[in-house]
């Protein structure tokens, strides 16, 4: 699995180093890739802590936000009673510069979804 995050990874490294104008669509849908991977994982009960990890490490956008307006960190805040859920919040919250005041289509905060639980 890591490497196939690695690989994408690399595949978007390269398109956007040789600056080729027809490649960057290419760059941005591998980028959107790995953000989409990054939502699934992190939409699960328990998301997994290492595929996250990877794909945050390999550029997946945690600003990004899915239909209902939500951050990666809406997600994991929803579900925190799985350690797991807690080790990745604090991975998202060292690692990144995502906005931990970020509101959903509902005028919520990740910490809505936290105090939900």
């Amino acid at each position: 699995m890591k490497q196939n995050f690695r690989t994408i990874a690399a595949l978007l490294a390269l398109a956007v180093l040789l600056g080729l104008a027809g490649k960057v669509c290419v760059a941005h849908w591998l980028k959107s890739r790995l953000t989409e991977r990054m939502f699934s994982y992190a939409s699960a009960p328990a998301a997994p802590y290492y595929p996250l990890t990877v794909l945050i490490a390999d550029r997946a956008d945690v600003s990004a936000r899915d239909a209902e307006g939500q951050t990666v960190l809406h997600k994991l805040c929803k579900n925190t009673a799985h350690d797991v859920n807690r080790a990745n919040i604090d991975y998202v919250l060292s690692k990144t510069s995502v906005d931990i005041n970020a509101k959903d289509k509902n005028g919520e905060t990740a910490m809505h979804g936290a105090a939900y639980q």
